[in-house]
């Protein structure tokens, strides 16, 4: 009789698991930052128990607000955040292991932010470079154009630009001096040529004149072209992808978005179109990162970071 009653707790457990396993799945919409991988956003809400986790390095130049049973989990990595952090409504930080960069924190409210596991809390006052922007662009004959812009230097020795095919493995392209102390915006510039049409990533790294530094990656498809622009928006999106585009209509694209978790790729299919302006369902997809890939013919003509929330 015993032998029954441990058997019969025992599937109890095992079936309480699994329930409760289930109901975080559908519940917990996680977007993972990967280690390595490095993000620039305007903005940040957090809401509705989606939960970010940062391996890598997300920096925000504006307010994050994490409310609603939403989460950020600063996993090993760093979040660097140039206005307000707002932890309200059972929204939480937790700095685990990694830094934490902002000035103010506000938590009105049930909001919690915490730092477990040696995690950190600095004030970006401390960061050297307050970068504003990083962007690439390509032409036909795959000639590179390399932009970024600081509002704020201290310490500031130089910059130094790499290029890689795995994320892994870098090779040097140039180094450009930095402005050592100011509090204006300052734009630079480098350029390159991709060597094949396979998707590059290039690193931006600053460098202090004590040795330290911090790195920003962005990449670019091996064949882009600057007489076709795309705006795609809203991102993040919970429900569907607008691409805008100056392409012709004659001209054959293709669209698919590649899961940055477990790199499964979905072709998407067109739901409506007016004018240049096409609308894609992503209801069907799973929340979290994706890459979304423009293809036309067998090449990438355009890449970009996509968050389904």
């Amino acid at each position: 009789m015993k032998k029954l009653q441990y058997l019969f707790l025992f599937l109890s457990l095992i079936l309480l698991s699994v329930i409760s396993n289930t109901i975080h799945a559908k519940i917990s919409n996680d977007i993972v930052i990967p280690v390595g991988d490095s993000q620039l956003l305007p903005s940040l809400d957090v809401s509705g128990r989606t939960h970010y986790i940062i391996q890598g390095t997300l920096t925000v130049n504006g307010d994050v607000n994490v409310s609603g049973n939403g989460q950020i989990t600063v996993d090993g990595g760093e979040l660097i955040i140039y206005g307000n952090l707002k932890a309200a409504g059972n929204g939480v930080v937790l700095v685990d292991g990694g830094d934490l960069y902002v000035d103010r924190i506000i938590k009105p409210g049930n909001g919690e932010v915490t730092t477990i596991n040696g995690g950190e809390i600095h004030h970006t006052s401390d960061l050297p470079v307050e970068l504003i922007s990083y962007e690439i662009e390509v032409d036909q004959n795959k000639n590179v154009d390399i932009f970024w812009e600081t509002a704020q230097e201290i310490n500031n020795s130089h910059f130094i630009i790499e290029k890689s095919y795995d994320r892994k493995n870098y090779i040097f392209v140039d180094s450009v001096d930095g402005h050592g102390n100011t509090n204006s915006n300052v734009y630079y510039e480098s350029s390159d040529r991709l060597d094949n049409n396979e998707i590059t990533y290039y690193r931006l790294t600053q460098f202090d004149f004590d040795g330290k530094s911090e790195a920003w990656i962005q990449s670019v498809a091996g064949t882009t072209y600057n007489d076709i622009s795309f705006n795609i928006y809203p991102n993040p999106t919970s429900e569907y992808l607008r691409i805008q585009t100056t392409i012709n209509d004659n001209e054959l694209m293709e669209f698919y978005l590649v899961n940055a978790s477990n790199g499964s790729r979905h072709k998407l299919n067109i739901t409506s179109i007016s004018y240049a302006t096409q609308t894609f369902d992503l209801t069907h997809l799973a929340n979290g990162m994706y890459i979304i890939e423009i293809t036309k013919g067998n090449q990438v003509i355009y890449q970009d970071k996509i968050i389904k929330i």
